[in-house]
């Protein structure tokens, strides 16, 4: 008896975090929107931020409406099971794209007791660990240590790079590239073409610098070195390289 009420509790509590996925959603020119899940709405008005929660995992279809009650937009997205997962409208061009900006996992849902910890933990990426095996995006030939999980795909890179490159001002590009680093793990490479939309070193710097914790294979990082021109900005890469590496150990 004691064994069939656990089986029933992890069933129960697989079921409860099939179940349990969130997508929040955001304009980022703030245009209010009408977020719809099967045909229903989840925003009673208009709103430039929507959150829906109780989702099931997998793919699932969403529509948005925009305030113009014209414009309307399809599109789909993958949740992971106990996951919160962030996305921005954006406008590309004439071209409206869904761009994704993060994944954070939810705390535990208890079956037994139906406590949840309201506090949504952010997965952390700050640790060298083990090679982490990637079905979606793997890395062939590279063994070394892993600074973070769940790659990031080429795709999102691209649509970043694109709205990057319909920003004027180089402060936009920044803030753009930053909140998009902060929000993903990369490889060296993807981290390098972001790099090279910018002219100025130090926004370069200071990019490669806060994307420490966000690179996938982390054992490749130095090769960022030949980013820069000037051999002081070389250096201060690999002081913080080296300062990270200290903090971990």
């Amino acid at each position: 008896m004691k064994i069939l009420f656990s089986y029933i509790l992890i069933l129960a509590n697989i079921a409860l975090a099939a179940q349990n996925s969130s997508l929040k959603l955001s304009s980022s020119d703030s245009i209010p929107f009408f977020l719809m899940l099967g045909g229903q709405k989840i925003n009673p008005s208009s709103s430039t931020v929507v959150q829906a929660d109780s989702l099931n995992s997998g793919k699932i279809p969403l529509d948005i409406m925009l305030n113009d009650s014209v414009t309307h937009l399809s599109f789909s997205v993958q949740l992971k099971p106990n996951h919160l997962h962030t996305y921005e409208l954006m406008k590309i061009g004439s071209e409206f794209q869904l761009l994704p900006l993060s994944v954070s996992q939810k705390a535990e849902t208890v079956a037994n007791t139906g406590a949840v910890n309201s506090k949504d933990q952010k997965e952390s990426a700050s640790n060298i660990s083990e090679p982490i095996a990637n079905d979606s995006i793997p890395m062939p030939g590279y063994s070394g240590p892993v600074g973070c999980k769940e790659l990031c795909s080429e795709a999102d890179v691209a649509l970043l790079l694109k709205s990057m490159s319909d920003l004027f001002f180089e402060k936009e590009k920044f803030q753009k590239a930053k909140n998009f680093i902060l929000a993903n793990c990369l490889t060296t490479s993807q981290l390098a073409d972001i790099l090279n939309v910018f002219d100025l070193e130090d926004r370069k710097l200071d990019l490669a610098i806060l994307s420490l914790d966000h690179v996938y294979d982390i054992g490749h990082f130095l090769q960022l070195a030949d980013e820069f021109r000037m051999a002081t900005s070389r250096s201060e890469l690999e002081k913080a390289f080296n300062n990270r590496l200290v903090r971990e150990n």
